[in-house]
């Protein structure tokens, strides 16, 4: 137990909420691709798993989550104490300041792992910002009011980062399924749907052409 509580001090803290951050992100990850094994495949079993994916969610979680050791060990000191006006001024800024920077390096560092082009990663943010802030700031502020009231200091970030298992599902959904065009198996199973409806017309069609 004592050795548990010592990964919440000092420089060991900075290593714990890095890692944290990383091992959540990763696993909305593996929610989301278990989410896509289902609608797209219907099974998990014939969905191939991308490891290479969870990976890169991993690598961006953890530098997000040294940032958000030091964003939040920041305000704590700029802005000491629990109170109603504090709290808000703590939340205003995390939406204001802090959202815009892990949206944005969020889909840039992700961008840099999948080897997309920064100009595609660019066109990338313009076109899915506005959804990702809207979600950020929908989601994080009664979070936020409760970690910052609640929670110590020194398990803000691990407060925040076992509140994000769901949002991070959204993030990797919003990365690589909003927006994109069918999986190849849907538009198949389209495609079948429209032949199964077309044909027995056709065939009601060459019956009554043979009976005349």
């Amino acid at each position: 137990m004592a050795g548990f509580a010592q990964l919440f001090r000092g420089r060991l803290l900075l290593l714990t909420n890095t890692l944290a951050s990383g091992t959540m992100m990763a696993i909305g990850d593996a929610l989301e691709q278990g989410r896509e094994a289902y609608v797209h495949c219907g099974t998990l079993e014939e969905h191939q798993y991308n490891w290479s994916r969870t990976r890169n969610m991993l690598t961006v979680g953890c530098f997000q989550g040294s940032f958000a050791h030091a964003w939040y060990s920041w305000l704590d000191r700029q802005l000491p104490g629990k109170s109603v006006r504090t709290v808000a001024r703590k939340v205003s800024l995390d939406c204001i300041v802090a959202s815009p920077f892990f949206i944005t390096t969020y889909i840039l560092g992700l961008g840099t792992l999948d080897r997309q082009s920064f100009g595609e990663s660019w066109k990338e943010i313009k076109q899915k910002f506005l959804t990702y802030i809207l979600a950020d700031w929908l989601f994080w502020p009664p979070v936020q009011t409760v970690n910052f009231l609640f929670v110590p200091a020194k398990f803000r970030v691990l407060g925040v980062c076992l509140s994000t298992i769901i949002f991070d599902t959204f993030l990797s959904y919003l990365k690589y399924q909003y927006g994109e065009k069918q999986p190849e198996k849907l538009q198949q199973a389209g495609i079948e749907e429209t032949t199964k409806e077309i044909l027995p017309s056709s065939t009601m069609s060459s019956e009554s052409k043979q009976e005349m």
